[in-house]
């Protein structure tokens, strides 16, 4: 039987001295893993006109943690906790849940990969996290 193959997004970090570096957690990496499917990672740097082949490539999706969302893409002022804003990785990861949905695979979103996805696919406001234990899905 062939396992799964689940995409996870390499976002891009600047580092002191050399060239930036993209990073996936290890965590992240080993629960893909430990359910019992083959983690590929995707760094933010593909061309935007391939999300849509990649998106094809894949069986399932996983959106990671990391700093907060860009607040002007959902029309707010930015707030003072808000940090490690990312425009790259946000412009990515919008195109390829907006391909993801459109194409009905399978998506994981977690912590900040949540404002992503809400952006990307508008959903109803979630007041208590008692709603959250209901799939949501968007079309």
């Amino acid at each position: 039987m062939t396992k799964p193959s689940i995409a996870l997004v390499e976002a891009r970090f600047d580092i002191k001295i050399g060239s930036p570096t993209y990073q996936s957690r290890q965590v992240d990496i080993e629960a893909v893993l430990a359910a019992g499917g083959l983690p590929v990672l995707l760094p933010t740097a593909i061309p935007f006109v391939e999300v849509p082949a990649l998106t094809a490539q894949f069986d399932g999706f996983y959106f990671t943690g990391g700093g907060d969302l860009d607040p002007l893409l959902f029309a707010e002022q930015s707030h003072e906790r808000v940090y490690g804003v990312n425009p790259e990785r946000d412009a990515f990861e919008l195109a390829l849940i907006r391909e993801v949905v459109a194409r009905d695979k399978l998506l994981l979103a977690v912590y900040r990969r949540m404002q992503t996805l809400n952006v990307a696919c508008p959903l109803p406001f979630v007041q208590t996290n008692e709603m959250w234990a209901t799939p949501i899905h968007c079309r």
